[in-house]
């Protein structure tokens, strides 16, 4: 909206009302799909999950199993993911021990020594891509 498009007679106040509510309204006709790319932000780096083992379980099904870092407050919860034209995109979701915690595929943990993590996810792209915090790889084929 211009400025010659509002009425000369709003004081600034109303101006900066209009405006704002204009704002919003270009903010609500985001789409979703962008929301979801913002889940999508890595917190480990490459070397912190290494050895990342992609298997195929089945046409619709992945295995990603991953080594698990050791932190006292946080811990690797679960994958995300957002697909991008031909192109999964996967997250290791690193969350707080107490508090929320955001992931899509919560992880089940089982209690005992330290092994790998595995986390089952939805095959949903030919070409599956992980993303660390300071590279990314693709993972599948």
């Amino acid at each position: 909206m211009n400025r010659q498009d509002l009425p000369l007679n709003l004081s600034s106040s109303a101006r900066r009302v209009v405006r704002c509510a204009v704002a919003w309204a270009a903010l609500a006709a985001v789409p979703l799909s962008g929301c979801a790319g913002d889940h999508v932000k890595p917190s480990y780096s490459k070397s912190s999950v290494e050895p990342v083992v992609v298997t195929k379980v089945s046409d619709s099904t992945l295995q990603v199993q991953f080594e698990e870092p050791a932190e006292s407050m946080y811990y690797a919860a679960g994958i995300s993911y957002v697909v991008e034209a031909d192109t999964m995109k996967i997250v290791i979701d690193r969350c707080p021990i107490s508090g929320n915690c955001a992931t899509m595929l919560r992880r089940h943990i089982v209690p005992g020594p330290p092994k790998p993590a595995v986390q089952d996810i939805p095959l949903l792209a030919p070409r599956v891509v992980m993303l660390f915090a300071d590279s990314e790889e693709q993972v599948f084929p």
